[in-house]
């Protein structure tokens, strides 16, 4: 059996910029747009007992987009032993006779992909943020035909 491979860095560009093409342009200026809005109006709010809740709210919102941001996927591949999920640097590798499950779900109102990989020994979740004017490239565009068969 052959090596297969889903790789979303189209323009095969190493470095940050396979981490950028990889995770996907939208995704990556969305992410640095958020970041700077909360940053700025970390560094904006008064230091006010009122404030201090809203602040802790704006550091855990920060925190959870980075987390995302770092989980979504940039290549998957597997062969006849492994599946391998690169998020970052690091290619996190599964037996395919460890995996008990597999789930993805789908939500469409915010065109995100949620990918769940159970073992015996741990957990793990990635992302896949597929927005309209970039499901070409993950190869998810629906032919209006296909949508009236439904």
């Amino acid at each position: 059996m052959e090596q297969r491979m889903f790789n979303f860095n189209v323009k095969n560009k190493s470095g940050i910029g396979e981490i950028i093409c990889g995770k996907g342009g939208m995704l990556s200026l969305t992410f640095a747009f958020l970041m700077a809005i909360f940053i700025a109006g970390f560094i904006d709010m008064p230091w006010k007992s009122e404030a201090i809740v809203f602040r802790c709210f704006v550091l855990i919102l920060v925190g959870l987009s980075i987390l995302q941001y770092y989980k979504a996927i940039i290549k998957v591949s597997f062969d006849e032993n492994c599946l391998y999920i690169k998020i970052w640097k690091n290619e996190h590798k599964y037996l395919i006779e460890d995996i008990s499950r597999i789930s993805l779900s789908y939500y469409r109102l915010w065109s995100f992909a949620v990918l769940s990989i159970k073992t015996p020994s741990r957990s793990k979740w990635y992302c896949l943020w597929a927005s309209k004017v970039e499901r070409e490239r993950y190869g998810i565009i629906v032919e209006p035909e296909r949508l009236h068969q439904r």
